[in-house]
């Protein structure tokens, strides 16, 4: 081949897959810390984490955690807050100022049952207030917080009078707070029915102040509905309506659309009155909350959503855990739809015992970052994809030199070789090229690979090129040195 053929292969290469080179995708573990539960990236290209440390099981000793890491996943700093009983996250947001607010519930407070629990942090994470709220001696939690568009208040969402089983079911309501920016309380106001269960977890402001409050209803027959208030700016109900049939219907996240209208996340049995194993379901609906369309999701076993965003290209993910693809042991779900709610692609990633996303953002380079737990251990999980939701966890590197010395080994004096293209050929092919330090590094999924060099022209021939390798587990790296000699010399190689 020569080398204006090499070149122009190359070029087309780039421009058939330019996202390869750029997309960074890791798995990463943090056995300190339990259960991640929200993630935002940072205007550094980072990412901030919130969610809680602790036993899973003897939960009167966790705290809440934050977490900054780098671009890769690495850990900047961590910071717990809490005092001597159980204080746990659910969601975090940066707010206009750059700081951060997170929002959960503790019982450090009362001594016993649970308060709301909210604070705010600076970007380093050190501690600007704190507040709690809740009602005498019953157990209130927040699942969700938002910043006014103005950027005056905080809105709240969660559950009042919520003990969970076996205790005694309690009273159960909708539970809607509102504060200035500085978390001193506006109002609060209590949302729900004597002969029914309701709570809040997640809500939106609309254009014209008002906001959607997205929840759950238990019926007494124990029937699950997905559950829409819209109440205005002052806790005025305008409307409010249910979604589902005789089974089981549960929301989580609710976001507009580009178009105008609101897509909702959650979980649903309905589709099939005999399976046993719920579904994940997306639901669109009006500012009026009128269905337009619902659809539903997953494969032989059970999957559940736990967030849902709209893509920077105008498509909508959703994460959450999946038995049906993967290791049905439970894994991280990420599904790519069309705005019209059509499947697009499907990935599943996790190890031994049950993985379950929690948290998810769309970053930067047009991937996913997910976070949440893994029951081995337990601990933190947090997976970075690329676009099309690839774990490529795995690495293979190595250098690439003129071998003049002929014995195949590298030699401080001898020449790298810059823009080599590397290949990487098994279920998929991957690239890589050559820096100027002669090093490249290709990031690949677990699998078996034949790893070979493609010289830009016939004056070269590596010592050793078809490398058989095998990445059998997340995060295997191999290590394979091109030695290239020359079999004619020539001035200018």
């Amino acid at each position: 081949m020569g080398k204006l053929t090499y070149l122009l292969a190359f070029f087309c290469y780039l421009l058939a897959a330019p996202n390869t080179f750029a997309q960074q995708s890791f798995a990463k573990s943090f056995p300190a810390l339990t259960e991640g539960w929200a993630i935002q990236q940072t205007q550094d290209d980072g990412f901030i984490i919130t969610g809680r440390t602790g036993d899973i099981i003897n939960i009167v000793d966790n705290d809440i955690f934050l977490l900054k890491t780098d671009v890769d996943g690495n850990e900047l700093w961590s910071k717990t807050y809490g005092q001597n009983d159980l204080e746990q996250a659910f969601d975090l947001i940066q707010t206009q100022d750059g700081g951060y607010v997170i929002v959960g519930l503790s019982s450090s407070f009362s001594g016993g049952p649970t308060d709301v629990f909210f604070f705010k942090t600076d970007t380093e994470g050190n501690e600007i207030w704190q507040k709690k709220y809740g009602g005498l001696n019953v157990p209130d939690q927040a699942n969700t917080v938002l910043e006014s568009k103005d950027g005056n208040a905080l809105y709240l969402a969660g559950c009042y009078d919520c003990p969970r089983p076996p205790l005694d079911p309690g009273r159960h309501d909708c539970y809607i707070i509102k504060t200035d920016k500085f978390g001193n309380l506006s109002w609060s106001k209590i949302f729900g029915d004597a002969n029914t269960k309701e709570e809040a977890f997640d809500m939106i402001e609309l254009a014209d102040g008002n906001l959607l409050v997205l929840g759950t209803i238990i019926h007494p027959n124990g029937n699950e509905d997905i559950l829409l208030y819209k109440i205005d700016a002052n806790g005025n109900v305008l409307f409010v309506k249910n979604f589902g049939g005789p089974s089981v219907e549960a929301a989580r996240k609710i976001i507009a659309s580009n178009d105008g209208n609101f897509l909702i996340g959650g979980t649903s049995f309905a589709f099939d009155p005999q399976e046993i194993q719920p579904d994940a379901i997306v639901l669109k609906i009006d500012a009026d909350g009128n269905e337009i369309w619902s659809k539903n999701y997953g494969g032989f076993g059970a999957e559940i959503i736990t967030d849902i965003i709209m893509t920077n290209e105008g498509n909508i993910a959703f994460t959450g855990v999946t038995w049906s693809y993967g290791s049905e042991d439970g894994d991280f779900y990420l599904v790519n739809l069309d705005a019209d709610g059509n499947e697009l692609w499907v990935s599943s990633t996790g190890g031994l015992g049950e993985q379950s996303a929690k948290g998810f953002a769309q970053t930067n380079d047009g991937g996913y970052a997910m976070v949440g737990i893994s029951l081995i251990g337990p601990k933190m999980e947090f997976i970075k994809t690329d676009a099309l939701g690839h774990l490529r966890s795995n690495n293979i590197h190595g250098k690439v030199f003129h071998d003049s010395s002929s014995d195949c080994l590298f030699q401080t004096d001898e020449r790298n070789l810059a823009n080599w293209m590397i290949e990487a050929r098994g279920e998929q092919t991957f690239y890589g090229t050559t820096d100027e330090n002669g090093h490249y590094s290709i990031p690949v999924e677990q699998g078996d690979y034949i790893v070979s060099i493609r010289p830009p022209n016939a004056y070269f021939s590596p010592c050793q090129n078809n490398y058989n390798i095998t990445l059998a587990e997340a995060n295997d790296t191999s290590i394979l040195d091109f030695a290239m000699q020359t079999l004619i010399e020539c001035p200018s190689l």
